[in-house]
C-alpha cells in the first residue's frame, strides 16, 4: 500500500508541470491573435 501513494505523488507533480507549460503557450497565442 505504501507504493500507491508514492506513485500518485510523482504522477500529480508531473501533470501539474505539464498543464501550466501547455496552457502558457496556448494563452499567449490567443492573446496575440485577438489584438
Amino acid at each position: 500500500m505504501s507504493l500507491v501513494p508514492v506513485n500518485r505523488e510523482p504522477v500529480m507533480a508531473h501533470r501539474s508541470m505539464v498543464t501550466p507549460v501547455r496552457a502558457a503557450p496556448e494563452k499567449s497565442v490567443r492573446v496575440m491573435s485577438q489584438p
